[in-house]
């Protein structure tokens, strides 16, 4: 039987307090799963009081004093009531794992999965229990420096620790869940009206046709859509019109499929498959990406002179 993400967090909380909902360490970390400010701000919970990062009595630096203000979501109006809140507790978290997963996402972090990194396996959850410790930026610095750079916790704790201990949990539905009503949301909210994006809707059905005459293209690393416009001989605002779901041209992510209007696509087939991964295993410094005098064709990697 597979770990589950309630196995998860229950290691999580755990590891962190020893599943105490009342604690709060030296460092201000709050709870059963030990969140601070830019967690429950995250989640909702919280407002930013403005403040950067202070002395404690140890004389280490930390980030959260909590003289802000809180929002009173699900009835929170303090840390005290936090504290004392196991609901409050339970749905902070799920918004945090949420959150650290789509910020992982927008680096591209997610492509490490599957790679190897200092004979670990990385995986979606090992990579948000490193996130949980030492935020999605000191997750990105040991991934891309290939385990080189290992950041720690002020008490020592490593990010690879993390990485390690809460790797290979099945958390799959729980991040389609949660990332899913967050993005549903944003894209609401980026609609300036139901009928604009119907109208985008129409045009863009218009322009492809119910033929098929469109091909598809698999966003992939540095790209853009210059970069793609240009690599399909269109125009950026032919690539945006047959693409209503865009509602930032400056946005795209790797791995989005955008239609591509075929009429007018160049001949030569670069990008029409989606990006392949390399079959090592160890990551370098960026993965899915050729070796240095390699390219893929097919799918598959290549030698070149």
């Amino acid at each position: 039987m597979s770990k589950t993400f309630e196995d998860f967090l229950t290691a999580l909380a755990q590891k962190e307090s020893s599943r105490r909902y009342d604690i709060e360490n030296y460092s201000g970390y709050l709870g059963k799963y030990q969140v601070g400010e830019y967690a429950l701000i995250d989640a909702g919970y919280y407002l930013h009081d403005g403040t950067g990062a202070r002395k404690n009595a140890e004389g280490k630096y930390v980030d959260n004093d909590w003289i802000g203000h809180w929002t009173g979501r699900k009835g929170v109006k303090s840390k005290v009531d936090f504290l004392s809140a196991p609901e409050a507790q339970e749905d902070a978290i799920r918004h945090h794992v949420a959150n650290l997963w789509k910020q992982i996402k927008a680096l591209h972090l997610d492509l490490y999965e599957g790679t190897t990194v200092n004979g670990i396996v990385i995986t979606k959850s090992g990579m948000i229990g490193g996130a949980h410790l030492k935020g999605v930026g000191g997750l990105k610095s040991y991934l891309k420096s290939a385990g080189r750079n290992i950041p720690k916790d002020g008490n020592g704790t490593s990010i690879e620790h993390y990485v390690s201990t809460f790797g290979g949990y099945d958390i799959e539905s729980i991040l389609k869940e949660a990332c899913g009503a967050t993005d549903n949301a944003e894209n609401h909210r980026a609609m300036t009206t139901v009928g604009q994006s119907r109208s985008k809707t129409k045009l863009a059905k218009k322009h492809v046709g119910n033929g098929g005459n469109a091909q598809h293209y698999v966003v992939r690393p540095g790209d853009t859509l210059s970069r793609i416009s240009r690599m399909h001989n269109l125009s950026v605002a032919e690539i945006l019109t047959v693409n209503p779901s865009i509602t930032d041209r400056n946005r795209i992510a790797v791995g989005q499929k955008l239609v591509i209007p075929s009429d007018k696509t160049a001949s030569h087939s670069y990008g029409k498959t989606p990006y392949a991964p390399a079959s090592h295993p160890q990551v370098g410094s960026t993965p899915r990406q050729p070796w240095w005098g390699e390219t893929f064709v097919g799918g598959f990697r290549k030698k070149w002179n």
